[in-house]
């Protein structure tokens, strides 16, 4: 009768019983688990291939399409591959969105299909992993100051008291070196509203240096990357007095210039400035350099002025409201009384630009002035090194983005996107989903 009452081996029995439950519950654990890795990696993918639409944004939806779907690839998620979608519709179309609809923001859905091991004995064989994001290319930007060099000593001071006086302008400095911002002198005294740098600074501290720079931040984007740029070209016919030289412009490759005088292979006016002159932009068209040096007194119309060569002001007066030079040789300034501003309306492709260089050109840009110049606008030319030297007396109302910057002596001046009413296109890329 005691055998009945032999407990003996019923663990064993209840783990064999149980053990096909058990490894169905650490499968499908593991197949979860892989999805979930995943799905941060498509995440990532995703915020990725929103913010590099939103940096190609003002380009146009192809442009801004492309990017979107390379950052995704290069995140590992390739959209030309089995099982892997990349969409980024012209607005967000998530029903939930804040953004649903609204032009200036950029989803980006990244899917992929995967396969599963366990839970196929359950009839899911393949499960679609998703990830979304939203940016904007509207975000507050950092600066009125931004050196777009990725190498090297890109902002420097010289001087031993070198003195930089702006204190509602940021500074970026991009560049990753360890010495990307170098302040020299044992007496400095730089005053900016705020400092950042994605590499390292040398240099003293506050109060001779305020704020104090905030090193190894995360790179951020040219913030005017999306402005036209232009292919220009000179060639010659004929011999001696019968040789002619034609200046021609095209749209460059990959941009868009909607909006702008440039058309198919425009051919470039040639005009000789004198006495009290008025300039007028070529309605459809462009200006084989620019020379205001022999001229006494020029007034410039609003409007974009394309000029394939050299940007030359002289002795005389130069004044204009509402222009953007854009010139693909060297902008030089003479002695001459210069009141110029940009245009200050979103609808301008141009709004805010007052000098604009072609992105390859590598001419250098040094400003100088006295109390007769006013200048406002900002200043692009990012594969340029610009120079400022001690000017106190001149009005400058100005934002830089350029390659390399150095400022010597006394500086002065107002950041262009704090001036009332101004409309800054100076922006910064956010990810707000």
């Amino acid at each position: 009768m005691r055998l009945h009452h032999d407990e003996r081996g019923q663990t064993i029995l209840l783990i064999a019983l149980s053990l096909p439950l058990m490894l169905g519950f650490i499968g499908m654990a593991t197949d979860v688990g892989a999805l979930f890795k995943d799905k941060r990696t498509i995440q990532s993918a995703a915020d990725a291939a929103a913010i590099a639409g939103a940096l190609n944004y003002n380009r146009g939806y192809t442009a801004w399409k492309t990017a979107g779907q390379n950052a995704a690839k290069a995140n590992g998620f390739d959209y030309s591959s089995n099982g892997v979608t990349v969409n980024m519709p012209q607005m967000p179309t998530w029903q939930y969105s804040n953004y649903k609809g609204e032009a200036g923001y950029v989803e980006a859905t990244v899917s992929k299909t995967e396969s599963t091991i366990f839970l196929a004995l359950f009839g899911y064989p393949t499960v679609t992993v998703q990830a979304r994001a939203v940016a904007t290319n509207q975000g507050t930007g950092s600066g009125c100051l931004y050196t777009t060099g990725a190498t090297g000593t890109t902002f420097r001071t010289n001087g031993s008291a070198v003195t930089i006086n702006a204190p509602n302008c940021g500074l970026v400095v991009e560049s990753n070196d360890s010495n990307a911002m170098v302040v020299n002198g044992s007496r400095p005294s730089i005053t900016l509203s705020s400092i950042g740098v994605v590499g390292g600074y040398s240099g003293p501290s506050p109060p001779h240096v305020s704020p104090a720079p905030v090193t190894n931040i995360a790179p951020e984007s040219d913030p005017l990357n999306y402005l036209p740029q232009y292919a220009c070209s000179i060639s010659s016919s004929g011999k001696g007095k019968n040789k002619t030289t034609t200046y021609a412009c095209d749209c460059a490759s990959g941009y868009t210039c909607t909006g702008t005088p440039i058309t198919s292979n425009t051919t470039c006016s040639t005009i000789t400035l004198t006495g009290n002159a008025t300039l007028s932009p070529v309605t459809s068209g462009c200006y084989a350099n620019l020379d205001f040096s022999k001229a006494t007194s020029v007034t410039v119309d609003p409007g974009v002025y394309i000029v394939d060569g050299d940007l030359t002001f002289g002795a005389g007066s130069v004044t204009g409201s509402g222009v953007t030079f854009y010139y693909t040789g060297q902008l030089t300034f003479g002695s001459g009384t210069y009141n110029i501003s940009a245009p200050n309306d979103n609808s301008q492709l141009y709004n805010g630009v007052l000098f604009a260089e072609g992105i390859l050109d590598t001419n250098g840009i040094t400003f100088s002035g006295n109390s007769n110049t006013v200048i406002k606008g900002i200043v692009y030319a990012p594969g340029t090194d610009f120079t400022m030297n001690g000017t106190p007396s001149l009005t400058l109302d100005a934002a830089f983005v350029v390659k390399d910057m150095t400022f010597n002596g006394d500086n002065t001046f107002t950041s262009y996107g704090s001036l009332p009413g101004v409309q800054s296109p100076l922006t910064s890329v956010a990810l707000v989903e």
